[in-house]
C-alpha cells in the first residue's frame, strides 16, 4: 500500500490476487453520513462554480480595459487557465449527476447534468451510458470503454515514431488539446472492437441499444442548442470575444479532463485483466489516486479519491475524502497512490505505458514499453555482438589483407601500363600528329572568321574594276577631275567614308 505520507515505490506492481475483503466490508467502515446526498449542498457547489466563472470573466474584462497592453498579454493566459479549470470543476458536478450523487432525485440529477453537459458541448445521456459501462467494466482488457490499452500486436508506426522525447511531448499536447472532443466524436482511445465507427453523437452507434436512441437525440439537441447560443454570442460580440471568454477556456477544460481521466487509469503499477481473470472488484481497484495540490479542491476531489469513487460512485464529492480515508486501512496494498508531479507523470506514463502484455499469469496484463525498448535493444545488441565477433576474428584480418593486396596489385599494374606507354616510340608516333592536326583545326576555326572579313573588305574595293560601266563612268571624270579642286575634296571625303564603313563592318 502506498499512502500519501509514505515514501514508497509507486511503480511496484499492485496485488492481483482476489482481495480478502468485499464491497460490503468497505461500506461498513465508511461513516453512514458519507452516503447522504444533500440537494442544497450540491447546488451550493454548483452555484459557487458558476459564480466563480462569471466573476473571473467580468474581472478580466474590467482589468483588460485599464491595463497596459504588456500586462494584458499576461492577464489573458491567466484568465484562460483559471476559467478553464473552473469549467473542469463545473463538469465534475455534472459527472456526479450521472452517478446519481447530486441529490436523492434522479430527475433532478439528470436535469442538472443535462444542462451542465450541454453548456460544455458534451452529450449528457450519451456520455452517461458509456461512462456507466466504463464503471461496470473497469480494468477489463476487452470491455472497458475508455483509455483501453492496446496489446503488443496493435503497436503501430505512430507509437514507434513518437517513442522519443519530442514525440512524447507532442502526444501529451495533442491528447490535452483534442483528446476529449475526439473521444466523443469518433471514440479515440475507446474500445476498438465495435463493428463500425462509434460516436457519442450517433443515435445508431454500436455503443447504444435501441432504448438509448431517444436519449442520444435529446443529448444532441442540447449540444446543438448550446452551439446556437455560442454562435449568437459570437455574432453579437465578435469572434475574438467568443474565443477569449469561451473557446480558449474550453480548450483548457478539455486538457483537464484528459489529464485526470488518463492519469487515474494509466500507471505502470496498475494491471488489466483478461476475461478469464477479471472480476468487478479487482477491476475497480485498478485505479490510482493522484495529488493535484490545490486543484484537488477545485476539481472536487475526483483526482485524489478516484479509487474510492470507482468502488462507491454515488458518494457525493463533499464526503469523498472522508470516505476514502475510512477505507484505506481495509484496502491495504490494494490501494494505489502516486504523488509524482502531474506533468512529469503524464510524460512518464506516455513513455512507459505503451501497451499491455502478460508477465507470468496469462490473465493479468501489465503496461510495458518493452516492444519499442527491446526492439532497439535487440538491434543494438545484435550489431555490437556481430561487430565484436568480426573484430576478434583472425579471418577478418586475413580477408581484409588479401582484399587490400589484390586492390593494390590492380592499381600498380595500371600505373605501370601508363608509364611504359608514355615512354614508348609508338606513343609519340601516334599522339604527336594527332595533336598537330587538332591544333591546326583549332587555329583554322579561330582565323576563318577574320579571313572572311578581310576578303569581304577587299572585294568591296576590287569588284567594281571588273565592270565596263565602271570605266565608262569613271574615265571621263578621272581625266577631268585632277584639274578641279572638287576632285581632291571629294576623293578625300570618299576615302574617309569608305574607311569608316569598312571599319564599322569589320
Amino acid at each position: 500500500m502506498c499512502f500519501p505520507d509514505h515514501n514508497c515505490n509507486t511503480l511496484k506492481h499492485a496485488p492481483t490476487t482476489k482481495p480478502p475483503f468485499t464491497l460490503a466490508d468497505l461500506k461498513r467502515v465508511i461513516p453512514p453520513h458519507c452516503f447522504e446526498r444533500s440537494l442544497a449542498r450540491s447546488f451550493s457547489f454548483l452555484l459557487a462554480d458558476v459564480s466563480a466563472f462569471f466573476f473571473f470573466s467580468f474581472a478580466t474584462a474590467t482589468l483588460i480595459s485599464i491595463l497596459p497592453w504588456q500586462a494584458a498579454y499576461l492577464a489573458w493566459p491567466l484568465h484562460w487557465f483559471v476559467a478553464g479549470t473552473i469549467m473542469a470543476g463545473y463538469w465534475v458536478i455534472a459527472h456526479e449527476c450521472g452517478h446519481h450523487g447530486f441529490s436523492n432525485y434522479r430527475v433532478v440529477d439528470d436535469a442538472v447534468g443535462f444542462l451542465i453537459h450541454s453548456s460544455l458541448l458534451v452529450p449528457y445521456f450519451s456520455w452517461k451510458v458509456t461512462h456507466a459501462r466504463h464503471h461496470s467494466n473497469a480494468g477489463s482488457a476487452e470491455h472497458d470503454e475508455v483509455f483501453c490499452p492496446k496489446p503488443e500486436s496493435a503497436v503501430g508506426t505512430f507509437d514507434s515514431l513518437t517513442d522519443n522525447p519530442p514525440g512524447r511531448i507532442l502526444k501529451v499536447v495533442l491528447s490535452m488539446a483534442v483528446g476529449w472532443p475526439l473521444y466523443l466524436v469518433i471514440n479515440v482511445t475507446g474500445r476498438d472492437d465495435y463493428e463500425r465507427l462509434a460516436s457519442h453523437f450517433d443515435p445508431f452507434s454500436p455503443m447504444f441499444r435501441d432504448s438509448h436512441r431517444l436519449k442520444v437525440i435529446v443529448s444532441d439537441l442540447g449540444v446543438l442548442a448550446m452551439t446556437a447560443i455560442l454562435y449568437t454570442l459570437g455574432a453579437t460580440h465578435g469572434f475574438s470575444w467568443l474565443l477569449c471568454y469561451y473557446l480558449v477556456p474550453f480548450a483548457v477544460f478539455n486538457g483537464w479532463l484528459v489529464t485526470v481521466a488518463f492519469l487515474n487509469h494509466t500507471h505502470p503499477s496498475l494491471p488489466r485483466y483478461a476475461s478469464s481473470e477479471w472480476d468487478w472488484l479487482r477491476g475497480a481497484l485498478s485505479t490510482v489516486d493522484r495529488d493535484y495540490w490545490v486543484f484537488n479542491h477545485v476539481l472536487h476531489h475526483i483526482t485524489d479519491t478516484h479509487v474510492m469513487h470507482h468502488l462507491l460512485p454515488t458518494v457525493p464529492h463533499y464526503h469523498a475524502v472522508e470516505a476514502s480515508e475510512a477505507i484505506k486501512p481495509v484496502l491495504g496494498d490494494y490501494f494505489q497512490y502516486d504523488s509524482t508531479p502531474i506533468l512529469k507523470a503524464f510524460y512518464r506514463e506516455t513513455k512507459e505505458c505503451i501497451f499491455i502484455e502478460p508477465q507470468g499469469n496469462e490473465g493479468v496484463l501489465w503496461f510495458s514499453d518493452r516492444f519499442l525498448r527491446d526492439s532497439f535493444t535487440v538491434e543494438l545488441k545484435t550489431f555490437l555482438l556481430k561487430t565484436t565477433a568480426d573484430l576478434s576474428s583472425r579471418a577478418l584480418y586475413i580477408d581484409t589483407a588479401k582484399s587490400l593486396s589484390g586492390k593494390l596489385k590492380v592499381v600498380g599494374a595500371l600505373l605501370w601500363d601508363i608509364l611504359t606507354t608514355a615512354l614508348s616510340f609508338e606513343f609519340y608516333l601516334l599522339v604527336i600528329p594527332g595533336l598537330i592536326l587538332s591544333l591546326t583545326v583549332d587555329i583554322v576555326e579561330v582565323v576563318s572568321p577574320l579571313l572572311e572579313k578581310v576578303l569581304e573588305i577587299v572585294g568591296y574595293y576590287i569588284a567594281p574594276l571588273g565592270s565596263l560601266r565602271f570605266y565608262r563612268e569613271t574615265l571621263p571624270v578621272a581625266v577631268a577631275a585632277p584639274f578641279t579642286i572638287r576632285f581632291y575634296r571629294e576623293t578625300v571625303k570618299n576615302v574617309l567614308l569608305r574607311l569608316k564603313i569598312s571599319f564599322n563592318q569589320f
